[in-house]
C-alpha cells in the first residue's frame, strides 16, 4: 500500500508528463491544503524561469522544458508530511 506521500508524488510525476499537468484543486482534495501550499512553494522558482506556468488550476511544464520534467517533478516531490 502506498502512502499519501509516495500518491502524491506519483501524481506529481505523472502530472508532468501528461498534457493534463497538476491540478492543484486535485492535490487539495486528494491530499490536503499542505501539500498544495507545498506545491505551489517547490513550484515557484520554475515558474520565475518560465519552465512551469499555471494553467487556470493546472500547473503545467513548458515545451522547453519538456526534457527536464523528471527532474522538476523530484524538486516538486514531498519528502515526508
Amino acid at each position: 500500500m502506498l502512502s499519501k506521500v509516495d500518491l502524491y508524488n506519483e501524481y506529481v510525476m505523472t502530472g508532468l508528463r501528461t498534457i493534463w499537468g497538476i491540478s492543484k484543486e486535485k492535490v487539495t482534495d486528494v491530499f490536503g491544503t499542505h501539500f498544495s501550499d507545498y506545491l505551489e512553494k517547490q513550484a515557484e522558482k520554475y515558474l520565475i524561469t518560465n519552465e512551469l506556468y499555471w494553467d487556470g488550476d493546472l500547473l503545467k511544464i513548458t515545451k522547453k522544458a519538456k526534457f527536464l520534467s523528471d527532474g522538476i517533478a523530484s524538486d516538486l516531490f514531498m519528502l515526508k508530511a
